[in-house]
């Protein structure tokens, strides 16, 4: 018999992956952008009009900023449905502390959250 699905576990794990597309939107517009800085200054203009132009480089790179900015939307939307939900099993609970360290801007709090996850792992 297979076991109820966990809620707590489901949309925690949405939310690791509209982080990771939004880290990885994040990448390739950095890139991007270099790219345009260095063809903007082979024609003695600025980087943010060469930004607005309509170069295939900047539609690339304001494409991957709209698509980062959406996937962290998304990520966001599901905190309070994450916060509400009960995790029914270690997984979901250790899924649950990596979604709460992606907003810890303390380090000696991720540190602890990231401990926490650890020793979560290993009770199973």
């Amino acid at each position: 018999m297979t076991p109820p699905p966990d809620a707590a576990l489901h949309l925690a794990l949405r939310a690791l992956a509209h982080h990771r597309a939004a880290r990885h939107h994040d990448h390739h517009s950095r890139a991007t952008e270099v790219a345009l800085a260095h063809w903007a200054r082979a024609r003695a203009i600025s980087l943010s009009r060469a930004t607005r132009s309509q170069h295939p480089l900047a539609q690339e790179l304001r494409q991957h900023l709209r698509t980062a900015v959406r996937a962290r939307r998304q990520r966001d939307r599901l905190l309070p449905a994450l916060a509400a939900a009960r995790a029914a099993s270690l997984h979901a609970a250790r899924a649950k502390l990596c979604v709460a360290r992606l907003f810890v801007d303390n380090t000696r709090a991720a540190t602890l959250l990231a401990s926490l996850a650890r020793d979560l792992r290993r009770l199973r």
